[in-house]
C-alpha cells in the first residue's frame, strides 16, 4: 500500500536521488586512449626531465636522448609515464623553457607510452591551474595528475574543499572524457583535513604516495596501514561523496634517502603485498602501481621494476604499431615497432610481398629493435614484423615500404704495383709520376706486344667514368690505344698523349663494372707508327650513383574518425630516392612543422575536420598522397536535464531533455534503472500515473562517440486526500446539494435511508479538488450519503 509519509520523506527522497546521479554521472569508466582506470597496469614519474635523458641520472647507459628514454622506460615494461609539467599555476621550469612539450608526448607515443602531465598544485591560483592542465593536455597529453598533498590541507589552504571542488571540477568540464588522477598522502588517517572527497569525486584513481622507507616502515606494512585508512575512509562516504570511491594506484618507493636504501627486494616486496591483499581498499584489487621517481632508481631497482607486473595480462596476440625504418644505410636497416605485451621480435623482408629473408631476435621485450642486412642500395624493398607472446600468440604488422639511398663508394685508383705490364716497358723517373711516384713507358710499334692491364677490385656494382693520368710530351703518341672491358662489353679509343698530362683525364662515361676484378682497363703501345712513346701511369674509375627516382607513395594516409578531444594519426609510407621530405597539409595549407612521414592531429575538434594530405619530394620530384579525411565525432551532451516532478495519481506526466552530439541520437529510458520498453525519443509521458509509477526517471543517451547517462528526475505520485462531504445544503426547491473535496478523480456517490442499505445515485468523474452534487429528490424524512472513490 502507498504511504507517503512512510516511504517519501522528502529528505530521503533528496539524498537517494543524488546517489543515484552521482554514480551515473560521473563514475570511473574507460577515458580516451583506452586507458582503463580499474586496469592502469605499471607506470614511473619524472621530475626533472634533462636528468632522466641523461642515462636516467647515469644507472642507464642505453639512455641519451627522448626517443632512447622512452624505449628504455617500454621496455621495462611501463604502460604510462607521469612528467613533471608545472608548479602550481606556472610552468616548469619556466615559461619559455617548460619541459613538458609536444615533442615529448610524441616521443612518449612513438614507443607505444601513454603520457600524462603532473602538476605539484598549491592551490592558490585556481584559474591558473585550470590552465596548467589545459596546456598539458592541448599538447597531446593522455591524462592528468594533480600532485596534492600538504599545501591542500586546511590550515595552509582556508576553504580547501570548495577550491579542490572549483579546481577539478572546470578540469573535468573541459576535458570531461580525459583521464584525470591526484596523488594524496598515503594515511588518511594523519591528514584528516586535506579534501579526499572533493578530488577523488572527479578524478580516476587516487595514487596513495607509499613511501615506506620515509615512513620507517616496511613495504608489506605500509600497504597494510594504507588499506586501513582508506577503508575507514571509504566507510564514512554517503550520498554524493560515494562516487569518491575509486581504484588506487599506489606510488612506489624507488630512491634511496638519508633515511635508508631502496633495494629491489623492496619493489618485489611492495608489488606482491598489492597483488595478493585479501582485504584490499580497492574494490577487485591493485591492478596498477608507478614510481617515484625515474632519475633515482638505481640499475638494480630499475631490473626490479622491469620483471615484477601487476595489472590483468591481456588474452588477445601482441598489438604491433609504431612500426619505422630508420638508419637507413645502402646496405641495411633498422626496423622499429612496439607491442603492448612482452614479446620476441622478427621481421620478414624482401624486393616484393613475399619477402624470402627474415631476422629475429628472441628477448621478450616491448620495444623492438631488429637489423635488416644483406640490402642492396638505391633499391625499394618490402618489410613486415611480427611479435609472439609467451603464449605462443603472433600479432603482426601490414606491409612496409623503404628505400635504401645509394650507395657511397670511393674512387678505385689503380696504379704502380696493382698494374699489369707485359711486353717492354722502361721506368720514368721515380717522382714524376702520379702522385710523385714512377711511371712507365714504351716505344711505339707497329703491332707492338707492350701492354700495361689496369685490373680494380671493384666491391660496388654500378656505372662507372674511367680516368687515366699521364705525363704529355711533344714525342708522345697522339694515338695511344685504349680498350675497357666492363659488364655488357668492350670499348675501344684512342688518346693523344702529346696534350692534356698532368691530370685525371678522362676517357669514357658510365661503363658497368661488376662486383669484383672481372672488368679491366688495358693500355698498349700499339699505334701503327714508330717514333714516339705511351706513357703508362695511372687510372682512376669514379662511381656514379644510379639516378635518382621519384617518390612514390605506397600506402598513403587512411581516413580516420576520432570522438572529439582525441588524437588522430595519420601515417604514409613513401619510396624514391633519399632523402625524402615531407609536408602535410590540411585542406590543402601547409601544417607548420608537420615535417615526418607521421601527422598526429592533438585534441582534435570540430573544427579540424576535413581532407588532409601530404607532400613527398625529393631531388627529382614531389607527389601528393590521396586524400585522407578527418570526421569528429562529438559524443553525447545534455543542454537541458529532465526535472523532478510531483503529480497526482490519475494524471499524466512527461519527462524531457535536450541532448547534442553527432548525430543520429539514440535514446533509451529507463524506471529505476531498468530500460522501459519503446520509450526511445527525447521526451517520455507515463499516463494515468499510480503510485507503483512513483520512482527514478533517467535517459541513456547515445551515438557513435559514446553513450551518456542523464541525471535522475525523481516522480512522485501525490496521493489524493479521501473524499469527504464537506457540507450538506437544502435548497429551495428541497432538493439536497452536496459539497465534496477530495478530486479531482472519479467517484461514486450512494444514498441510504439509514446506515445499511445503500443504493448507488450516480456516478461522475471530477476535474478540480471540489466540486458538487444535487439530488434531486425531495420530501425525504431522512437521507445518509456517501462518496466512493472509483478505479
Amino acid at each position: 500500500m502507498f504511504s507517503f509519509s512512510r516511504f517519501h520523506d522528502p529528505s530521503l527522497i533528496l539524498g537517494l536521488f543524488y546517489l543515484s546521479f552521482c554514480g551515473s554521472g560521473i563514475s570511473a569508466q574507460l577515458r580516451d586512449g583506452g586507458i582503463d582506470p580499474a586496469n592502469l597496469g605499471k607506470g614511473d614519474w619524472i621530475y626533472i626531465l634533462p636528468n632522466a635523458i641523461n642515462q636516467l641520472g647515469g644507472n642507464a647507459p642505453a639512455v641519451s636522448n627522448l626517443s632512447t628514454l622512452m624505449a628504455y622506460e617500454k621496455n621495462l615494461g611501463v604502460q604510462y609515464l607521469i612528467i613533471k609539467a608545472a608548479d602550481g599555476s606556472a610552468l616548469y621550469p619556466s615559461a619559455p623553457g617548460a619541459q613538458f612539450t609536444s615533442a615529448v608526448v610524441n616521443a612518449g607515443h612513438a614507443a607505444g607510452l601513454k603520457i600524462f602531465g603532473y602538476n605539484r598544485s598549491n592551490g592558490t591560483n585556481i584559474l591558473g591551474e585550470v590552465a596548467i592542465a589545459d596546456y598539458v593536455f592541448t599538447n597531446g597529453a593522455d591524462g592528468f595528475v594533480f600532485d596534492a598533498e600538504a599545501e591542500w590541507e586546511s590550515a595552509h589552504l582556508p576553504n580547501n574543499t570548495s577550491l579542490a571542488t572549483q579546481l577539478c571540477s572546470i578540469v573535468r568540464s573541459n576535458w570531461p572524457n580525459k583521464f584525470l588522477a591526484h596523488s594524496p598522502f598515503a594515511f588518511i588517517s594523519g591528514h584528516g583535513t586535506f579534501p579526499y572527497k572533493e578530488f577523488g569525486y572527479y578524478c580516476d584513481v587516487a595514487m596513495p604516495q607509499d613511501y615506506w622507507i620515509e615512513f620507517g616502515m616496511t613495504a608489506t606494512a605500509t600497504v597494510d596501514r594504507m588499506d586501513t585508512d582508506w577503508k575507514n575512509w571509504q566507510a564514512g562516504l554517503t550520498g554524493k561523496w560515494t562516487n569518491s570511491l575509486k581504484p588506487l594506484v599506489p606510488v612506489g618507493q624507488a630512491w634511496s634517502s638519508g633515511n635508508g636504501t631502496i633495494t629491489p627486494a623492496q619493489i618485489t616486496e611492495f608489488v606482491s603485498a598489492l597483488k595478493n591483499d585479501a582485504s584490499p581498499a580497492t574494490a577487485g584489487g591493485y591492478k596498477g602501481v608507478n614510481y617515484w621517481r625515474a632519475e633515482l632508481h638505481p640499475a638494480d631497482v630499475l631490473d626490479a621494476i622491469k620483471t615484477n607486473n601487476i595489472g590483468n595480462v591481456s588474452t588477445n596476440p601482441p598489438t604491433v604499431s609504431n612500426v619505422s625504418a630508420g638508419n637507413l644505410t645502402a646496405a641495411s636497416a633498422v626496423m622499429t615497432w612496439t607491442t603492448d605485451q612482452s614479446s620476441d621480435s622478427e621481421a620478414e623482408y624482401g624486393l616484393t610481398t613475399s619477402y624470402g629473408t627474415g631476422a629475429t631476435n628472441t628477448s621478450a621485450v616491448y620495444y623492438h629493435t631488429v637489423t635488416l642486412t644483406g640490402l642492396s642500395p638505391n633499391t625499394t624493398y618490402h618489410a613486415k614484423v611480427e611479435s609472439k607472446n609467451p603464449a605462443g600468440q603472433i600479432g603482426a604488422s601490414a606491409d612496409y615500404v623503404f628505400t635504401t639511398p645509394a650507395a657511397t663508394v670511393a674512387d678505385i685508383i689503380v696504379d704502380d704495383a696493382n698494374v699489369t705490364y707485359v711486353g717492354s716497358w722502361s721506368v720514368g723517373t721515380a717522382t714524376s709520376g702520379y702522385s710523385g711516384t714512377e711511371y712507365r713507358f714504351s716505344s711505339t710499334a707497329v703491332g707492338g706486344t707492350s701492354l700495361a692491364t689496369y685490373r680494380p677490385s671493384i666491391a660496388t656494382s654500378g656505372n662507372y667514368d674511367i680516368y687515366i693520368w699521364y705525363i704529355a710530351g711533344s714525342n708522345r703518341a697522339t694515338n695511344a690505344p685504349y680498350v675497357i672491358s666492363y659488364n655488357g662489353g668492350t670499348f675501344s679509343l684512342m688518346v693523344d698523349q702529346s696534350i692534356n698530362g698532368g691530370g685525371w683525364y678522362k676517357i669514357a662515361s658510365s661503363k658497368n663494372f661488376l662486383a669484383g676484378t672481372s672488368g679491366y682497363v688495358q693500355f698498349s703501345n700499339n699505334t701503327g707508327a714508330s717514333g714516339k712513346v705511351v706513357i703508362a701511369d695511372a687510372c682512376k674509375l669514379v662511381y656514379l650513383p644510379p639516378p635518382a627516382s621519384p617518390p612514390s607513395i605506397g600506402t598513403p594516409p587512411q581516413n580516420i574518425a576520432v570522438n572529439q578531444g582525441n588524437t588522430a594519426n595519420f601515417n604514409v609510407v613513401a619510396s624514391g630516392t633519399s632523402p625524402l621530405s615531407y609536408q602535410w597539409r590540411f585542406g590543402g595549407v601547409n601544417i607548420p612543422g608537420a615535417t615526418s612521414t607521421a601527422y598526429s592531429k592533438l585534441n582534435a575538434q570540430l573544427a579540424d575536420q576535413g581532407n588532409y594530405t601530404v607532400v613527398v619530394t625529393n631531388s627529382v620530384s614531389g607527389v601528393t598522397s590521396a586524400i585522407a579525411t578527418l570526421t569528429v565525432y562529438v559524443p553525447p551532451g545534455i543542454t537541458s536535464q529532465p526535472q523532478s516532478q510531483t503529480v497526482a495519481a490519475g494524471t499524466n506526466v512527461t519527462f524531457s531533455l535536450i541532448a547534442t552530439g553527432t548525430a543520429p541520437l539514440g535514446y533509451q529510458w529507463q524506471f529505476n534503472d531498468l530500460p522501459i520498453p519503446g520509450a526511445t525519443s527525447d521526451s517520455y509521458t507515463r499516463t494515468n500515473v499510480q503510485p507503483g509509477d512513483a520512482g527514478n526517471y533517467s535517459i541513456i543517451v547515445s551515438n557513435i562517440a559514446g553513450t551518456l547517462a542523464s541525471d535522475e528526475a525523481l516522480l512522485t505520485v501525490a496521493q489524493p486526500m479521501p473524499p469527504r462531504i464537506d457540507t450538506i445544503t437544502l435548497l429551495p426547491d428541497q432538493s439536497i446539494q452536496l459539497q465534496i473535496s477530495g478530486g479531482p478523480g472519479n467517484f461514486a456517490i450512494d444514498a441510504a435511508p439509514d446506515l445499511s442499505g445503500w443504493s448507488n445515485l450516480t456516478n461522475l468523474t471530477a476535474a478540480g479538488a471540489v466540486f458538487y452534487f444535487t439530488d434531486t429528490e425531495t420530501n425525504l424524512p431522512a437521507r445518509f450519503y456517501r462518496v466512493r472513490v472509483l478505479p
